[in-house]
């Protein structure tokens, strides 16, 4: 009964291979938190990416006296960066068909800004299926979407 105290410990005070069996326990856990943090990153600079296209083709709308006319080429705008056609989409299987953009008429009749008794703001609206590297999708246990809005008022447009 001795000799099994005394392995006993001997066992409990030996620290040989401590921090090899801590770091088996947390290495899986901070893996995991780190590629958490990569893919939440990686979601919110798609985030910000489609809010910025967004801008830039509003600005493109709103200078032109026609903006009906230039809807496709600011869509193109967005998605690509540039007005050719056959451009690479700034976020992978984004495309022209993800973006709406509408029209408002802003009551203007207290005369609160420039303009006449109505201000035209252009309103564009896109979203989009982020699939990263699954980690959020997994933890949210379905499909995440990016949603974007901006809008601009128009200071060329026909008012």
């Amino acid at each position: 009964m001795r000799a099994l105290v005394s392995i006993s410990n001997r066992f409990l005070r030996d620290a040989a291979g401590v921090a090899a069996v801590e770091a088996a326990i947390i290495m899986p856990f901070l893996g995991v938190v780190g590629l958490g943090i990569m893919d939440c990153s990686y979601m919110f600079l798609q985030n910000h990416k489609m809010e910025q296209s967004l801008v830039a083709a509003a600005n493109y709308m709103s200078l032109s006296a026609d903006p009906e006319s230039v809807e496709d080429e600011a869509k193109r705008i967005a998605v690509t960066g540039t007005i050719q056609t056959g451009g690479e989409p700034v976020i992978k299987n984004w495309s022209t068909s993800d973006i709406t953009i509408g029209y408002k008429l802003i009551d203007n009749q207290d005369g609160d800004y420039r303009g006449g008794d109505f201000v035209r703001v252009v309103d564009i609206t896109t979203s989009h299926n982020y699939h990263g590297f699954g980690l959020i999708k997994a933890v949210t246990g379905g499909s995440v979407t990016l949603s974007a809005q901006y809008q601009q008022r128009m200071t060329r447009a026909l008012q």
